[in-house]
C-alpha cells in the first residue's frame, strides 16, 4: 500500500499508539527541514493537536466515548502526560511567522474550546478579546 493511499485511508489523521509502559507514540512524519522559521512550532502544535483530538474522542459525541468519568480519566491519562512536554515546547518556542501564530492559535482553540464560546456580551472583556483573536487567527465562525 502506498504512502498516499494510507494517508487517504486515515483521512490525514495522526495515528497514536500506547506502549505497555503507558508512553504515547506519535508519528513524526519525517520532520523535514523547512524554510519556515516556525517549522518546529508548527510540528509540535500538530503533534499536540493530534493527541487532543484523540482525548476529545473519549467525551460525548466522540468515537471512543467513555461514560464513566474515572474510567475515562484513566484511559486519557497517558495521552495527557504525552501532551505536557509538547505544551512546554510550544510555550518555549516563539512564533515569528503568520503560520506559526496560526498554529499556536489553532492549538489553543482546540485545547480550550470554552475560550471560543466566550465572545458575546455577558463575558469578561479579556475572554471576549481572546475569543475574537482566536476566531480571527483560526478562521473559526464562532
Amino acid at each position: 500500500m502506498s504512502g498516499s493511499t494510507r494517508r487517504g485511508l486515515l483521512g490525514g489523521a495522526a495515528v497514536l499508539a500506547v506502549a505497555p509502559s503507558g508512553k504515547v507514540w506519535l508519528p513524526t512524519h519525517g520532520k523535514s527541514k523547512s524554510d519556515n522559521p516556525d517549522a518546529e512550532l508548527i510540528s509540535v502544535c500538530g503533534q499536540f493537536d493530534a493527541i487532543e483530538r484523540h482525548i476529545n474522542s473519549h467525551y460525548a459525541g466522540g468515537s471512543r466515548k467513555i461514560e464513566d468519568d474515572d474510567e475515562r480519566d484513566l484511559a486519557i491519562a497517558p495521552f495527557q502526560d504525552a501532551q505536557a512536554p509538547l505544551l512546554e515546547r510550544i510555550i518555549a518556542l516563539r512564533a515569528t511567522t503568520p503560520d506559526g501564530f496560526k498554529a499556536r492559535a489553532r492549538t489553543l482553540a482546540l485545547w480550550n474550546q470554552d475560550a471560543m464560546r466566550q465572545i458575546g456580551p455577558g463575558h469578561y472583556l479579556e475572554n471576549r478579546m481572546l475569543a475574537a483573536l482566536l476566531r480571527d487567527m483560526t478562521g473559526a465562525p464562532i
